[in-house]
């Protein structure tokens, strides 16, 4: 296990987590809106991939 603190996840399965990456990543577009960002759900980056990762940690 990692050094970071599971006990601060809301997805510590592996279902529930793949659920949230889907699902955040569905409404990532209004994300980067929201939030003035210039990245983008269309175009694969790694941006993307580590807010994902980081967003499924606690998206519902």
């Amino acid at each position: 296990m990692s050094s970071e603190d599971a006990g601060k996840w809301e997805n510590v399965s592996t279902s529930d987590f793949l659920g949230a990456l889907a699902a955040w990543l569905e409404s990532a577009d209004c994300f980067y809106k929201n939030f003035n960002r210039e990245t983008s759900s269309e175009k694969p980056s790694w941006q993307l991939f580590a807010d994902a990762l980081q967003a499924a940690t606690i998206y519902e």
